[in-house]
């Protein structure tokens, strides 16, 4: 359950034009999402079970209900571009 939530958030991160890491064997498992040759800014999210409901846990700190993958993913695009610099982030769709 928790990788085809991260499917659902990497689809979206894709069509962001955001370069992904599938890592499913850890557990939990983990997708990172980074620009491309841009691994140093990369962040990873979990799909974790808190209080009974799946949830998108963001480098450990941050959690987002996993119905909201494109908000989410809003977050991501954001967070990215601003770690990165606007200019040489991916064009939004």
């Amino acid at each position: 359950m928790a990788e085809g939530h991260l499917d659902a958030l990497a689809d979206e991160l894709r069509a962001r034009g955001w370069a992904r890491f599938k890592m499913y064997a850890e557990s939990p498992p983990v997708l990172w999402v980074f620009p491309k040759g841009g691994e140093g800014t990369a962040l990873g999210v979990a799909a974790v079970r808190v209080d009974g409901r799946w949830v998108f846990q963001i480098s450990r700190l941050i959690e987002y209900p996993c119905e909201a993958a494109v908000q989410v993913a809003d977050i991501l695009d954001n967070v990215l571009r601003d770690r990165m610099g606007r200019l040489d982030a991916p064009s939004s769709r």
